[in-house]
């Protein structure tokens, strides 16, 4: 059994892999975004408004100013720009323009559709239980990011 699942979860993140580089190869808007670039834009657009640069920098374990000069990049051509916080001025959180990534939200919307045929196929129960295996999956591998620990 351990190695049906270990083949779905590769399956799986080959998949999600594959789906993103044909989007940057076959999309005029994404066309000059490196796979780095969209992987930012990715993180960003599934917690619109929630990210700050220093937030991004500590989540990927990269410095700062190197968070700084990726989401200045992206900001300059337009894919992302940021809003000051109403709490705290001097916060800004990060958003995604989605009229400059058109082609991009196309692809976003295929987790609608899977969502809504995840809904019709399967029952309330057996979509409990893999959202509750997502969710494991999910703080297992951000649990495991300290790439301190890798050799």
């Amino acid at each position: 059994m351990k190695d049906r699942i270990l083949a779905a979860i590769h399956q799986f993140f080959r998949d999600i892999t594959l789906q993103e580089l044909r989007l940057m190869n076959h999309s005029d808007d994404l066309g000059r975004l490196t796979y780095t670039s969209l992987l930012y834009i990715d993180l960003i657009w599934s917690n619109q408004g929630v990210y700050t640069a220093s937030a991004i920098a500590e989540l990927l374990g990269v410095s700062k100013p190197a968070a700084i000069m990726k989401i200045n990049e992206l900001m300059a051509q337009g894919y992302l720009y940021k809003k000051q916080s109403q709490q705290d001025r001097r916060v800004y959180h990060l958003y995604v323009n989605e009229d400059k990534l058109a082609r991009y939200s196309f692809y976003r919307s295929l987790d609608l559709a899977a969502a809504d045929e995840m809904a019709r196929r399967y029952s309330p129960a057996e979509l409990e239980k893999f959202c509750e295996m997502l969710q494991f999956l999910s703080s297992f591998y951000a649990n495991q990011g300290d790439s301190s620990h890798v050799p």
